[in-house]
């Protein structure tokens, strides 16, 4: 008999989990009003991308150091269009959400900026099915660094050996261990794999 203790929450990572995205699309919608290519915006946003999504930099400021220093024609209304056009749903991960959200407590746990958090909550209506989470520009910590980890079983006041991690980066999953959870690296392209876990986890139907 396994000594695992029954599922009692999860935990869910948000990029390549929830949505998946691709950072070259941003960057080509923002060349089209700057001087620098796509390859060239991506290594010069990158620090500031940092800095906003650990919390060094507001939104407000990225938005106005990035235009300057891509030299961007555009308001920022269309700066942060452009920057935050990144995302498409992953309609099977949603459908486990709408699954689990009736039976267990549901957290989010991702290292994004402000940004990018309001305009997913916007866009994308699964994220209402979420008690909560730590975010990586409000913890001032970022995955797999402890303190995020630490701060999201205290918010959600979860046993974490009941809860299950899910995080595409296997870097993170193995912090997360490392506290206690249980966890799963998650490939969205390989999405049955976390349909089988959960089955034998007694939180999803079996196929027929």
């Amino acid at each position: 008999m396994s000594n695992t203790p029954m599922l009692s929450s999860l935990f869910f990572d948000i990029g390549n989990v929830l949505v998946t995205f691709d950072f070259t699309r941003a960057m080509r919608k923002l060349a089209e009003n700057s001087p620098l290519g796509a390859e060239a915006l991506e290594t010069t946003l990158r620090p500031l991308i940092i800095q906003m999504e650990d919390g060094r930099l507001s939104s407000e400021e990225f938005v106005a150091q990035g235009r300057a220093h891509t030299s961007f024609r555009g308001s920022d209304e269309a700066f942060v269009a452009a920057y935050c056009d990144i995302f498409e749903e992953n309609s099977p991960m949603v459908q486990v959400v709408e699954h689990l959200a009736d039976r267990l407590p549901l957290y989010l746990l991702s290292n994004t900026s402000g940004l990018h958090l309001d305009y997913l909550r916007a866009a994308y209506p699964v994220f209402t099915h979420f008690r909560g989470g730590i975010y990586s520009h409000e913890a001032g910590s970022a995955k797999p660094e402890a303190k995020i980890y630490q701060d999201l079983i205290a918010l959600a006041g979860v046993d974490p050996a009941a809860t299950l991690y899910l995080d595409d980066a296997p870097a993170n999953t193995e912090a997360g261990a490392a506290h206690g959870l249980q966890v799963f690296t998650y490939d969205w392209k390989d999405h049955a794999a976390l349909e089988s876990k959960l089955a034998a986890l007694g939180v999803w139907p079996r196929s027929a």
